[in-house]
């Protein structure tokens, strides 16, 4: 879809899958080498997680070709406009394309992990398909547009096709453009010719970066400790057996509570400035000071970390 939804919609499905994936392969790493770590590292969970996961992935490819098939200026499975002899809504064929790759890569994954009757290493490369085809697809998604229009899409690029030859290299070893192209009613349209924009653009790309790198570490080291925590409490906890009673309990713990009750409020005041309010330099504010309460929460699980903080930022003050 060419708007700020249609763009959205598909954000939020990565960011979903992609927070699932460092939180699974973190614990995973964290626990291997355990013998005792709880037989949610067995081969039988492990195929279980695998089969959520790919039923997961094609519930939201179904989910994203539906909404860009049938939405209210949709092509609905219309090709071809016969009465004005043009192509009909192409940039809704073309997402649909790419939901189409990752629900083959859904399936796939189901397939191989609940039958157990194709080639174990298949999942992960049609996974790798299913990122070329959306990078090739974006790359001929281009043609006429607007300089920066161009651009974000370019660094989307290079996400995807990292994305594509991670997955590939598994087989054998196993932003947000929405906003800026399509900005919600109430917020000002950026200019798409201005090369100013193109290099705040690209800065906002290298902290997204950034900031994905210090999320996967806070949540590999966050499982690692509380997965420590666990075995030498029971011998055989793990995070993911905590149980929503005793993983709230932990969260407003004396050394978590102010943490949490911050990043839940700046969760909140985020959603009420974008979508209430429409002030977008508070929303980013928000956003921000969120993500801020959330690396202080996920520091407290590791030993000494929040001390180690406090004295570095202490001497950057004086």
């Amino acid at each position: 879809m060419g708007s700020f939804k249609g763009h959205a919609l598909p954000g939020s499905f990565f960011l979903i899958v992609g927070l699932w994936w460092a939180g699974k392969f973190s614990f995973w790493y964290a626990t291997r080498r355990k013998k005792s770590a709880g037989h949610l590292t067995s081969r039988a969970a492990q195929r279980r997680l695998e089969v959520i996961e790919g039923a997961t992935i094609l519930s939201f490819s179904v989910i994203g070709m539906l909404a860009e098939q049938f939405v209210a200026d949709g092509p609905r499975l219309h090709l071809y406009d016969y009465s004005g002899h043009h192509w009909g809504r192409l940039m809704n064929w073309q997402h649909a394309t790419m939901y189409l790759f990752f629900g083959l890569a859904g399936g796939i994954s189901l397939t191989v992990h609940a039958t157990g009757s194709a080639p174990l290493a298949l999942d992960r490369l049609l996974l790798s398909v299913a990122f070329f085809t959306e990078g090739f697809l974006f790359l001929y998604h281009l043609h006429g547009r607007a300089m920066l229009d161009v651009h974000v899409h370019q660094l989307l690029l290079y996400s995807i096709f990292g994305g594509a030859l991670t997955a590939f290299l598994e087989v054998f070893h196993r932003g947000n453009i929405g906003f800026v192209l399509y900005p919600p009613s109430g917020f000002a349209e950026w200019d798409l010719k201005d090369h100013s924009n193109m290099m705040f653009i690209t800065m906002c790309y290298c902290w997204h970066f950034a900031v994905s790198l210090l999320m996967v570490t806070v949540v590999y080291c966050t499982g690692g400790t509380v997965q420590a925590e666990e075995d030498s409490s029971n011998g055989n906890g793990t995070l993911f057996l905590l149980g929503p009673c005793k993983q709230l309990k932990r969260m407003f713990e004396k050394t978590r509570a102010f943490a949490t009750i911050l990043m839940l409020l700046f969760l909140a005041l985020t959603l009420c400035a974008a979508f209430w309010w429409k002030i977008f330099a508070l929303a980013l504010l928000f956003c921000i000071l969120q993500f801020l309460a959330f690396a202080w929460y996920g520091l407290s699980y590791i030993p000494f970390a929040r001390d180690a903080v406090l004295k570095l930022f202490a001497l950057c003050v004086k």
